[in-house]
């Protein structure tokens, strides 16, 4: 079984073609799922990408939760990466879009919730500088080449 880390990892450098991401990981706390009896524990996430600096909140799984896992480890940090960035690649769409792409009805308030969650990525995303398709795609098909995410 893999050593959980007791502690956040302070900076991880992700270097790509024409990217390079420092990542990190912050403050990590319980948080209750919608049941309201299960939780799990997110982490705050910074990546910095140039000079821009974004915050997302990352939520674990509850399995991980169990098994008393609290801290990403250094080879997650790239699959942190590509789930913000996948997220705000998709959240460039229209909701109707979104939802005939990842198979919700468009009448769905959970879909609506969702998708206002990608579109907060995506302005996090913009405020990095990734703002085109092709910028999303190259780092997504990278990142999926390089960690096998």
């Amino acid at each position: 079984m893999e050593t959980l880390l007791q502690k956040p990892l302070k900076k991880v450098r992700i270097k790509l073609k024409d990217y390079i991401f420092f990542v990190s990981q912050g403050k990590t706390e319980n948080y209750y799922c919608e049941d309201g009896k299960k939780y799990i524990y997110r982490a705050v996430i910074t990546v910095v990408y140039k000079e821009n600096i974004s915050r997302f909140f990352f939520h674990g799984s509850i399995n991980d939760y169990q098994n008393g896992k609290m801290y990403y480890t250094k080879k997650e940090f790239p699959f942190l990466l590509y789930c913000f960035v996948s997220d705000a690649h998709i959240g460039q769409e229209s909701f109707d879009d979104f939802c005939d792409n990842l198979g919700y009805d468009n009448d769905s308030r959970k879909a609506e919730k969702i998708f206002k969650l990608c579109k907060k990525s995506t302005e996090k995303a913009y405020k990095l500088g990734i703002e085109t398709d092709q910028d999303f795609c190259d780092i997504l098909n990278e990142l999926s080449g390089k960690y096998d995410c």
